[in-house]
């Protein structure tokens, strides 16, 4: 995939949500489907439908988590199922929120070391929050974070969104995860952000290879560098996602893989990941 496509105007949330679609087919008929979003943005989403539909067919969306309706059009197909088409849509009022999330500026993300789609613990209020490098370590360790929420007017405590059995699971046994080690680390290869030691989960993801989960080993503001047993070649273009909550809402955004080398330990591998930058200079 080149360069300028994998850059997109806001984040974008690996989460299902329950919709119901309303549209015209292809013999004029009017129809409605239920279905769900694969991933979504706050100018759109990816969705999946047992119909074909042409590229700038607009559709109407009910969200059945909010009871929000918008319409969006379809702004092409990204791939098939057996359960149907996969489609690239987009809000024709990108200024509504269709989701009930509340994403940061886009202006902000440069200042991002990672993201996370949490919820306030008191009033169920969800937002795409932006982690520096003391957040992940917080976050790492306990799977929380206390922040203000403008809903509650105070501080709360605020959880990763999970979903389905995995958020019965983590309620039954609350099981922590290994606390994350930050210690200052020098800046090389001219690099424009300090870079940390800090240890999270955090997963890449290409048409090719799916989907591998592992640890970091650094962090910056610029991307992160991790050990893994996937050689992606120097270059290639990944989708990552830090930190990765397993069974959660995660935020995967466009990175490049800048360096690599092999390890002798295990048949493991080293690789560097550069954030990718919109066309305006932000991620």
């Amino acid at each position: 995939m080149p360069e300028e496509a994998h850059k997109r105007r806001s984040d974008r949330v690996s989460l299902s949500i329950p919709i119901r679609i309303r549209a015209t087919d292809a013999k004029g008929q009017i129809f409605h489907e239920r279905t769900q979003t694969q991933a979504i943005s706050r100018y759109g989403a990816k969705i999946l439908l047992g119909r074909s539909l042409p590229s700038q067919q607009e559709i109407s969306i009910l969200n059945l988590w909010t009871n929000r309706e918008a319409q969006a059009r379809v702004v092409g197909q990204m791939g098939i199922s057996p359960d149907g088409y996969y489609y690239a849509v987009e809000l024709c009022d990108t200024g509504f929120n269709l989701w009930g999330i509340d994403f940061p500026p886009s202006a902000d993300t440069e200042q991002a070391a990672g993201r996370a789609l949490l919820e306030c613990a008191v009033c169920q209020a969800r937002e795409v929050v932006l982690l520096n490098d003391l957040h992940l370590e917080v976050f790492q360790a306990t799977q929380r974070l206390s922040r203000p929420c403008a809903r509650c007017q105070e501080t709360t405590v605020w959880t990763a969104l999970l979903l389905g059995a995995e958020a019965a699971k983590a309620g039954a046994d609350g099981k922590a995860l290994e606390a994350a080690r930050v210690a200052s680390q020098p800046l090389r290869e001219q690099r424009k952000s300090r870079r940390l030691e800090i240890h999270v989960a955090a997963c890449l993801r290409t048409p090719l290879h799916g989907e591998e989960e592992c640890m970091t080993e650094n962090i910056s503001r610029g991307g992160f560098c991790f050990k893994g047993h996937t050689l992606y070649g120097v270059g290639s273009l990944v989708e990552a996602a830090v930190p990765y909550v397993k069974g959660g809402a995660n935020i995967f955004v466009p990175a490049r893989i800048v360096w690599e080398r092999e390890l002798k330990e295990k048949s493991l591998c080293i690789s560097g990941v550069s954030y990718l930058q919109s066309p305006d200079g932000r991620r």
